[in-house]
């Protein structure tokens, strides 16, 4: 998703929020991942866009740091954007004791985005609110 929101020019900082992993392997560990991640971006980018241009391109992201969500509060309220559309996505807001804050936020999201609730997905290119479905089962 981020590669596709990466534009010409433009560097990027990138701050996800910090989040415990499950080794995969002996030495795995999370600034090993962003690093790959951050590696990955450029390259694939650099891959896309050089069909266009014919200029050496700068690589775009320039760091991947994560950030404690407590103390970010752009994290926090991303994460209550997840919450309020898992909300929905898993039928949790169907359920008799679905819980009325949760309920409410989600409906009020939703009614700012003229819709009845939060299970939709979105194209890519929406600017204004981005949900994604991804079948994991899916094979190509």
């Amino acid at each position: 998703m981020i590669l596709y929101w990466l534009e010409k020019d433009a560097q990027y900082h990138i701050r996800p929020a910090q989040r415990p992993i499950k080794k995969a392997f002996e030495n795995d560990c999370e600034s090993l991942r962003l690093e790959a991640l951050k590696n990955k971006l450029n390259y694939k980018f650099t891959q896309r866009i050089s069909k266009y241009y014919t200029s050496k391109l700068l690589p775009p992201v320039l760091t991947i740091e994560p950030r404690s969500a407590k103390e970010r509060r752009i994290i926090q309220i991303a994460d209550i954007l997840m919450g309020a559309v898992g909300y929905c996505w898993n039928k949790v807001h169907l359920r008799s004791d679905a819980r009325k804050g949760k309920l409410a936020l989600a409906k009020h999201i939703a009614s700012h985005l003229n819709r009845d609730d939060l299970c939709f997905e979105t194209d890519w290119r929406d600017r204004k609110f981005n949900i994604f479905h991804f079948d994991t089962y899916k094979t190509k």
